[in-house]
């Protein structure tokens, strides 16, 4: 007893106590408890007529038998034991539901941080399409640091710019910011991109699809202050990226077009296509690389605003360097190993080779306009697919007064009149062929008008001349302008006329009788200079800038545009292509002002 007592004064004496202790204050606090209820229930039960009571399935009696302590203190070990589960019960019923209320408010703000983000981005778009701003903006190196670095941290939110650390991430045009905070650790990165985006591959396709060189393009960034940008090697390495996607997209491009001709003739009852032949050196003429195309002479093909290129080919030579030892070595495998004069030859064949199957196929036949060049003309006639070869008429007017100039310089006073009845013989005879489905015309006919007929017309006889070509012959009142050869020997008349029929001679199986003409082709090496420029050799990129030109003339501007930026994996958003749109067709109406004041 005595050390009870000294263990209740002071509990760090006699430890081994302590167990004990804390058992009989619990007791003694139960038994308190009990006799409490006890009384409560002796009321009770007084309370009732029989004395008696039924709770929790127990029968209870105020003449209630005496228990012995072992069996008080079973009944008192129960009693607790099921207040513990009761307790323990209660204490994970709340923890539940303490964490039900975290699961259920962390869902609420993150739907309600879905809902903000949802209405961010929708917000965006819609100012993005009401402003019709494009994907990417400019924006000063100093404002887009002081936007970042003033950024709250996402898990403290501290805002002082002595709590964070930060590097800067710079290769070409991407710029990353990543930041530490001081306080609670955090990093976030920053970057002037989008996940989808990626400025050094637009970069570098910008120069493929704006025409022009790495210098030319760094020196238009340089000016607008964008002065760190991508090395040479990384430049063209992105750009090298881009190659087979654009040309194979001009491959498709043109195939479809071939295919949209076939069918737009079908279905008019037509078998023959009218077509023409163009080839252009890169830079200079005789370069390592050339470039032709096969153009359709036709209007009113659905969804092609220009005549389409139906085929095209590029050849190339190998490119070599010659090193100090002497050692000749291959930087890039050509796919062309003769004269550079012979190129127009091996295009023209190349394209003909892709064009015969797909016309044999559907029983079609080509008119082909083409300059003079006597390989071309040759090879033309023994495919079966060739219908007629017509010769360009600039190529043959320009050949006409070089060869009167040169050859014939003493007949120079009469080249006005020659040029002027050669060009209205023609215009005049394609003409009637044109209107007229069973024309009677046939080139030996305009052979002899533009000779015989221009021959006795200067000799004021006016028999042979077409009506539409010369007006006097209608009205004889009208005077014919010197020079003529009324006052000319017959000698030199004959010789004028063997200089006519000199002069006048084109290569065996070419005729001059159409409308057909290689203007497009002209209009379309014009196109390819935007790409091309002559100035600049572009031996490795040539091809794809060539496919550029293929797909501006064939699909638009648009399309091309989303072609090289798809072929870097970078795709244009819905608001770019809008604004694309927008200048191509401001473009296409200046377009056509100027083709109606021509």
């Amino acid at each position: 007893m005595l050390k009870d007592a000294v263990h209740k004064k002071y509990p760090q004496l006699y430890p081994e106590l302590q167990v004990f202790t804390k058992a009989q204050g619990t007791t003694e606090k139960m038994i308190r408890t009990i006799e409490k209820k006890g009384k409560r229930l002796r009321s009770e039960l007084q309370s009732t007529s029989t004395s008696e009571l039924v709770r929790e399935g127990i029968y209870m009696t105020s003449d209630a038998k005496p228990v012995s302590s072992e069996s008080f203190y079973v009944v008192l070990s129960e009693y607790k034991n099921a207040k513990n589960k009761l307790y323990n019960a209660n204490r994970q019923i709340k923890r539940i539901k303490v964490q039900c209320d975290h699961y259920f408010n962390d869902m609420e703000e993150k739907n309600n941080d879905d809902n903000n983000d949802e209405l961010l981005a929708l917000t965006i778009q819609d100012s993005i399409k009401k402003e019709k701003l494009g994907s990417t903006l400019l924006i000063s190196t100093e404002q887009y640091f002081s936007l970042i670095l003033q950024q709250p941290c996402d898990s403290c939110g501290e805002t002082k710019i002595t709590n964070k650390k930060w590097d800067i991430l710079t290769s070409g045009f991407s710029t990353k910011i990543v930041i530490k905070c001081r306080i609670c650790k955090t990093i976030k990165e920053f970057s002037n991109e989008s996940a989808e985006a990626n400025f050094n591959a637009c970069f570098a396709t910008a120069g493929l699809v704006g025409g022009i060189n790495k210098q030319s393009l760094q020196m238009t960034f340089m000016c607008a202050g964008i002065t760190s940008q991508l090395c040479k090697a990384t430049y063209h390495n992105y750009q090298a990226i881009t190659f087979e996607k654009i040309v194979e997209s001009a491959e498709i491009s043109s195939k479809m077009a071939l295919q949209s001709v076939i069918d737009h003739h079908k279905s008019q009852g037509k078998y023959t296509l009218p077509v023409s032949f163009d080839c252009s050196w890169s830079h200079v003429r005789n370069a390592q690389q050339a470039s032709g195309e096969m153009i359709y002479d036709g209007k009113d093909v659905k969804g092609y605003s220009y005549k389409p290129v139906i085929a095209f080919h590029v050849v190339e030579k190998s490119r070599k360097i010659k090193k100090k030892d002497g050692e000749v070595k291959i930087i890039r495998e050509g796919n062309f190993d003769l004269s550079s004069r012979q190129m127009e030859h091996a295009i023209l064949i190349s394209i003909l080779g892709k064009l015969t199957p797909v016309l044999e196929e559907h029983d079609l036949l080509i008119n082909v306009t083409i300059d003079g060049d006597l390989d071309s003309n040759k090879t033309l006639g023994s495919i079966g697919v060739v219908n007629q070869i017509f010769a360009d008429l600039k190529h043959v007017t320009k050949n006409i007064r070089k060869n009167l100039l040169n050859k014939f310089p003493q007949w120079r006073d009469f080249e006005q009149h020659i040029m002027l009845y050669f060009t209205s013989c023609v215009y005049t005879a394609g003409i009637q062929k044109s209107d007229k489905e069973n024309c009677s015309l046939q080139e030996k006919d305009i052979r002899h008008v533009q000779t015989e007929g221009l021959f006795q017309h200067l000799c004021d006889n006016h028999e042979l001349c077409w009506p539409e070509v010369y007006w006097i012959k209608n009205n004889p009142e009208l005077q014919l302008l010197e020079p003529t050869l009324k006052s000319y020997t017959p000698s030199q008349r004959e010789k004028f006329k063997s200089m006519l029929g000199t002069i006048f001679r084109l290569p065996i199986n070419q005729d001059i009788g159409t409308k057909m003409r290689t203007s497009q082709n002209k209009a379309f090496n014009r196109l390819k200079l935007v790409y091309l420029d002559k100035r600049i050799d572009y031996w490795k990129s040539y091809p794809v800038r060539h496919a550029l030109a293929i797909l501006h003339n064939n699909e638009g501007i648009t399309k091309m545009m989303n072609v090289a930026r798809s072929a870097c994996n970078v795709i244009l958003s819905d608001q770019d292509l809008a604004n694309i749109s927008m200048v191509e067709t401001e473009r296409n109406q200046q377009r056509l002002r100027k083709v109606a004041d021509i």
